[in-house]
């Protein structure tokens, strides 16, 4: 596969970069790409090919691989698109035989983190206080739904519900 690089934002030595699929991009000198920025990890992202299609790869860089202003784990690089690594924007330029209304979606990094199974139900007990905090009155309801028989106390006062939180988890 023929494919160029084009820098199209940003300072560099080079403004155009004939590529070689698989090419990791980073600071270290092992990177077939070296990039010496403080801004770029030294295994910042990998440049491959799948079906004729370049597809880049964020490598778990610091500061992120960008496409389309967005975020990415993984996403595909249509002929002329354009990705962002650290303060440097490239063009893949190449010739692509595929239907390019099939593309595969790209994988952001923040759906990752914001994944269900991510994030952690509260427990009873949390939901409690959630609910003893954010009520303009006290709460009766709170502590029987945290199995405690005991009132609620006033979340408006100073030791109110942060006492009553940090006693549940003693």
């Amino acid at each position: 596969m023929e494919a160029r690089l084009t820098v199209v934002a940003g300072k560099a030595n080079k403004k155009s970069i004939t590529l070689r699929v698989p090419t990791k991009i980073g600071r270290s000198r092992d990177a077939d790409l070296t990039i010496p920025h403080p801004m770029i990890s030294r295994r910042h992202c990998e440049v491959f090919e799948t079906d004729g299609l370049l597809m880049v790869r964020d490598l778990g860089s610091l500061n992120g691989t960008m496409v389309a202003g967005r975020r990415i784990k993984e996403a595909p690089l249509p002929p002329q698109a354009e990705f962002s690594v650290g303060p440097l924007t490239f063009r893949a330029e190449y010739e692509y035989a595929g239907d390019l209304s099939k593309l595969p979606v790209p994988v952001l990094a923040e759906e990752e983190e914001t994944t269900p199974s991510a994030v952690a139900e509260p427990s009873v007990k949390s939901k409690a206080v959630i609910e003893a905090l954010t009520e303009d009155e006290p709460a009766e309801a709170a502590p029987a739904a945290a199995g405690k028989s005991k009132p609620a106390t006033n979340p408006e006062s100073p030791s109110g519900a942060f006492d009553e939180f940090l006693e549940e988890l003693g």
